[in-house]
């Protein structure tokens, strides 16, 4: 009864081994992040301050910010970039 106990705790203790090791391989998440404010203006900073702390306290998920002109350009170049293949994972295109 012993070795049981003793072999099922070294395959649970194998299988947690494996199963971190398997996470901590997997390449993290990028996001695309397109966003339309003022390169230079104080929402520009919000902004990166968001996604900052977002990429610090989620470190297997990355977003990458684009700023991506003003609301009518950042809807022009969402619309190409999907037309194209490649769309923005997350965009931000109107306010209401």
């Amino acid at each position: 009864m012993l070795k049981l106990k003793g072999l099922f705790a070294t395959l649970v203790l194998l299988g947690a081994l494996f199963g971190v090791g398997v996470m901590t391989m997997a390449a993290p998440v990028n996001l695309t992040f397109y966003y339309p404010v003022s390169v230079s203006g104080p929402l520009a900073q919000v902004i990166d301050s968001m996604v900052q702390e977002c990429n610090s306290s989620h470190p297997d998920i990355q977003v990458s910010p684009v700023f991506a002109g003003g609301y009518n350009d950042t809807l022009l170049k969402v619309q190409a970039a999907t037309m194209g293949g490649t769309p923005p994972d997350v965009a931000i295109l109107t306010v209401h």
